[in-house]
């Protein structure tokens, strides 16, 4: 009977270890998957880090919209304006459409035709001198779509930028064809979304999206040794979410930060990771940048989505609308690792408030003397790589 009651004891203790550690584990889980995006980050991951952007400032003595340059330090909170880069006429038709360049790395600029460059180094700008929708501007790589006579893609002329100067190699990236419910075609490859090639590996990228689903993300991988060669891989999204019309991917809704490609959904703001295969929507991100800044009493009359706007280094740059009580603002978020790093609220009077790794306003910048001019809402325009013209 004794020993009967004692194996009793010894296994209700053994039940009661397991559901003891079954409760840990589960808290364990829950505390790490909610602070994924939360956690506070270590200020010495942000020491050193500026962030250049543009800013466009109307001149209206001289007839001339000038892009300036300005870095925001991200362990300070200051904004420290440099001097002008380029100018674009106020003759030109609309000044404010060629003002914003076409590709920007944060050092290299490819611009438009009609601007007069004052303070880039030639070795650090490309003019492009057609307007034919058939070049297409990346880290480190130009690509270029050469046509036949009657219109259709030949090949793809790329010039990569390599440690030892320009390699020009030629490669052809049309995958397959698709079809949508009236029988219209369209072949993956006829345009990209992004494109890059990486010095150190030889390794090229092109990413294209499936416009007729919009649920589909083909990855184009080749190398510099044999462009030829090219592996295709297909990337689907969950049911009921999709990439398309005003969300589908181009060259100021999506970035590619490393092996992960950031861009919009009817669903939200969405991460694909290119090297993994996998796709996750970032519902934690844009909660945390929601409840930022206090929103007022402002109604836009329709949804607005955040949208990635900007790349440096590692790190990602969100464009948040945010409503007042008088009118539509937007929070710039900058994130490393998926940790938050900062913030600039540009307000509307132009007093713009400069958010730390913490969520603080820490110092105030007054622009309300400047005459700014919005690129797509915001004042400013950060690196972004990728470019078509």
């Amino acid at each position: 009977m004794f020993s009967i009651y004692k194996l009793f004891i010894e296994k209700g203790e053994d039940i009661l270890r397991k559901i003891l550690c079954a409760i840990s584990v589960t808290f364990f889980l829950l505390v790490f998957c909610s602070c994924e995006y939360s956690r506070e980050t270590n200020v010495t991951e942000i020491e050193g880090i500026q962030i250049p952007f543009l800013l466009y400032e109307n001149d209206t003595n001289l007839k001339l919209l000038k892009s300036k340059l300005a870095y925001w330090s991200l362990v300070d909170g200051k904004i420290d304006l440099e001097d002008e880069l380029y100018s674009v006429s106020f003759s030109e038709n609309s000044p404010s459409d060629f003002v914003k360049p076409i590709a920007w790395d944060g050092t290299n600029f490819v611009l438009h035709k009609s601007v007069k460059v004052n303070g880039i180094d030639k070795k650090n700008y490309e003019i492009a001198k057609s307007f034919t929708m058939c070049n297409t501007w990346g880290r480190n790589i130009k690509m270029e779509t050469i046509l036949d006579k009657s219109g259709q893609i030949k090949e793809h002329m790329m010039s990569l930028k390599t440690k030892d100067g320009i390699i020009k190699n030629k490669a052809l990236y049309l995958y397959k064809k698709t079809k949508d419910e009236f029988g219209n075609e369209f072949i993956i490859g006829e345009d990209s979304s992004c494109v890059d090639f990486d010095q150190e590996t030889g390794d090229i990228i092109n990413l294209c999206m499936d416009r007729i689903s919009g649920s589909n993300l083909y990855v184009a991988r080749s190398n510099i040794k044999n462009t030829e060669d090219i592996n295709w891989t297909k990337i689907s999204f969950p049911k009921k979410v999709t990439s398309r019309g005003n969300y589908s991917p181009d060259f100021t809704n999506s970035i590619l930060v490393g092996n992960k490609y950031y861009i919009q959904t009817d669903n939200g703001l969405a991460e694909v990771d290119i090297e993994r295969n996998k796709f996750r929507l970032l519902t934690e991100v844009e909660n945390e940048c929601k409840n930022i800044v206090k929103e007022g009493s402002f109604d836009t009359g329709y949804q607005e989505g955040i949208r990635p706007v900007g790349v440096f280094k590692d790190i990602l740059i969100l464009s948040v609308p945010v409503c007042s009580d008088t009118s539509l603002e937007f929070l710039m978020c900058a994130y490393k690792n998926n940790k938050f790093v900062g913030g600039v609220h540009l307000k509307r009077d132009q007093k713009w408030d400069i958010i730390n790794h913490k969520k603080e306003i820490v110092s105030t910048i007054d622009f309300s003397k400047k005459d700014l001019e919005p690129q797509l809402g915001e004042y400013l325009t950060f690196p972004y790589g990728c470019g078509s013209f």
